[in-house]
C-alpha cells in the first residue's frame, strides 16, 4: 500500500494499516466520495441558482461557445443527444437558453444564452468552479495533466471493460 493520508484522516479519524482497505478499494472509495460531493453541490445549486450541476455546465459551455449545436454540447458533456435535448429544454423553459435555426443547415439549431442565461453564466458562487479552480491553481501543471490522463484511462477502461 502506498504511503499517504488514508481516507477519513481529514475528518479526524484514522485507520491502522490492518484496517485500511486495499488500494483499489481506496481509489473507488475516493471516486464515490467525489461523486457524492458533486451530487450534493448539484442539489445545492438547484436550490440556490435554479439549475443543476450539468445544467450549469451546459450554460457555461454555451456562454463560452455561443452558437454551439446540441450535438457538440452532448460530446462535451459525454452524454447522449437525447439527454442534451432534455437539458436544453429545461434551460429554454427557464429562460436561460434560446435555440436559433442554423443558417447553413435548416435541420440544425444553434444555442445561445438569453440575458438571464448570461447573468447565470457570470455567477461563480455556488457553482463548484471556485473550489476546483483554487485546487488547480495550487497544483503543478504536470500533476494536473497526469491526473487527467489517469482519469481518462480509468473512464475508457470502465466504458469498454
Amino acid at each position: 500500500m502506498r504511503k499517504g493520508r488514508l481516507q477519513g484522516e481529514s475528518e479526524g479519524w484514522s485507520m491502522s494499516a490492518e484496517e485500511a482497505l486495499p488500494e483499489t478499494l481506496q481509489f473507488i472509495q475516493i471516486l464515490w466520495q467525489l461523486d457524492h460531493v458533486l451530487n450534493t453541490r448539484s442539489r445545492r445549486m438547484l436550490k440556490v441558482l435554479g439549475v443543476t450541476g450539468p445544467q450549469r455546465f451546459a450554460v457555461r459551455v454555451v456562454g463560452l461557445r455561443p452558437g454551439c449545436t446540441p450535438g457538440h454540447l452532448a460530446r462535451l458533456l459525454h452524454v447522449t443527444p437525447a439527454t442534451v435535448t432534455r437539458v436544453v429544454q429545461r434551460l429554454e423553459e427557464a429562460g436561460l437558453v434560446r435555440r436559433e435555426p442554423d443558417p447553413a443547415d435548416s435541420r440544425r439549431v444553434r444555442l445561445h444564452l438569453t440575458p438571464k442565461g448570461r447573468k447565470l453564466d457570470e455567477r461563480v458562487d455556488f457553482s463548484g468552479e471556485s473550489p476546483i479552480l483554487d485546487v488547480l491553481q495550487k497544483t503543478p501543471a504536470g500533476r494536473i495533466e497526469e491526473t487527467r490522463r489517469l482519469l481518462a484511462a480509468l473512464i475508457a477502461s470502465l466504458e469498454h471493460g
